[in-house]
């Protein structure tokens, strides 16, 4: 895919969702009524199976940050298989030194 924004090219690809992961939008349903107040209430309002990323540029490539960051949701799921099977931390520890 290819745009321009403000009369500079831009490079796109469309992505799916990684297997077992939703992707959805979300929005502010109730907002703080003061700045200390950390609580916000959110609600998805929509959801989705692919989504679009661009690059400035460049095309897009299996280098870029956020194909890398992607890749990582591999090795969660890897690890906490591991920790999983292997019981609370302190056992993970022992067992995986």
């Amino acid at each position: 895919m290819t745009a321009s924004f403000r009369g500079r090219p831009l490079n796109g690809k469309t992505v799916q969702v990684p297997a077992g992961y939703a992707g959805v939008v979300l929005r502010e349903s109730r907002r703080p009524f003061t700045d200390a107040e950390d609580v916000k209430e959110l609600s998805i309002s929509d959801k989705f199976d692919k989504f679009s990323f661009w690059n400035l540029d460049k095309k897009c490539s299996d280098d870029d940050s956020f194909s890398r960051a992607m890749q990582w949701i591999h090795v969660a799921k890897a690890v906490s298989h591991v920790h999983g099977l292997v019981g609370d931390q302190e056992n993970c520890k022992s067992t995986l030194t």
